[in-house]
């Protein structure tokens, strides 16, 4: 009898983009925005610790620069400003569909960012608002207040 390896099986079963739609589009439906805030930290942090033991350096600056190269082998095409505040540029959106759907995956990824870098987190600029790109701006030390548009309506 014929049967695929792990690996094809694996190589026929590689499309998560739906099953992402439909959980964000669930997410979303909870009507609890505390509840909705507390999800999107717990997959910011979740998205975090995927690559948390990649990245290198000490400063918040060090850090996006080391993130960006992580992203980049991710197709995630990014660099970093360094000013006052560093500043990582994101020139295309790690999710395209749901952001597209609802700006709340904003929220995780402002919250994987902040995890990383141990700082306060703020989205300055957005594809979504008619930007050319989406700027993270590490802005001090880590809060853990929630800001506006935590949540997964963006509010």
């Amino acid at each position: 009898a014929y049967s695929l390896t792990t690996r094809g099986q694996r190589l026929g079963g590689d499309n998560f983009r739906d099953l992402a739609l439909v959980l964000w589009r669930e997410i979303r439906g909870v009507s609890d925005a505390s509840v909705r805030r507390g999800l999107v930290g717990r997959i910011g942090a979740a998205l975090a610790a995927e690559c948390r033991d990649r990245i290198a350096g000490t400063t918040p600056a060090e850090r996006l620069h080391s993130l960006s190269e992580i992203l980049g082998e991710r197709d995630i095409h990014c660099s970093v400003e360094n000013g006052l505040l560093p500043v990582l540029v994101n020139y295309s959106c790690p999710y395209p569909d749901l952001a597209e759907q609802d700006r709340g995956i904003c929220a995780v990824e402002r919250h994987m960012l902040q995890d990383l870098m141990g700082a306060d987190v703020r989205l300055t600029d957005c594809r979504l608002d008619g930007g050319t790109c989406c700027r993270f701006q590490v802005a001090g030390p880590a809060t853990g207040n929630p800001t506006a548009g935590d949540d997964a309506h963006g509010t």
